[in-house]
């Protein structure tokens, strides 16, 4: 249920999208779902080795914590590859919420005699519909629109009904 490098969630952080998506109603709290990619990862691991890369998802998994709140699920999908679950956070905040998290990936990473700086792909979109996978889809394609993009402008999100 955990990843074991970072302590995140894994790919359980499904679990959490079935219950918000079975929560979905009139009283019900809107939660979005995003996912982050770090641009230029692989570099750290060819230069500085795999332990620095590894230090690199620890840190990266210890500020995703840090801004999360309770209801929220922080998880690494694998690779350099995150997500946040955040219930309760309507539409009108996803932007706010996104640059956080590039924020985030964006401080330096100190390792043992080095300082990295990274930069984050973040694709988001709200819980909705009927099928879990369909709503990591829908935030994964999001996350590579923005990769193509450039990382740090957000995708326009799809009208509702789809």
């Amino acid at each position: 249920m955990h990843d074991p490098l970072t302590g995140l969630a894994d790919r359980a952080l499904l679990d959490r999208i079935t219950a918000a998506l079975a929560h979905l109603g009139r009283h019900a709290r809107p939660s979005h779902l995003f996912l982050l990619d770090l641009d230029g990862f692989k570099p750290v691991n060819d230069r500085h080795g795999h332990a620095a890369g590894d230090a690199v998802l620890v840190q990266l998994a210890a500020r995703l914590t840090a801004l999360t709140r309770v209801d929220d699920t922080a998880a690494r999908l694998g690779g350099d590859e995150f997500a946040v679950l955040c219930e309760d956070a309507p539409p009108c905040l996803a932007d706010t919420i996104a640059s956080r998290l590039r924020q985030a990936a964006a401080q330096p990473f100190h390792l043992d005699g080095a300082t990295v700086t990274l930069s984050a792909s973040v694709g988001d979109c709200p819980v909705r519909g009927d099928d879990p996978t369909d709503v990591l889809r829908e935030a994964d394609q999001r996350m590579y629109e923005a990769k193509r993009r450039g990382g740090s402008a957000p995708v326009p999100m799809a009208p509702s009904g789809g």
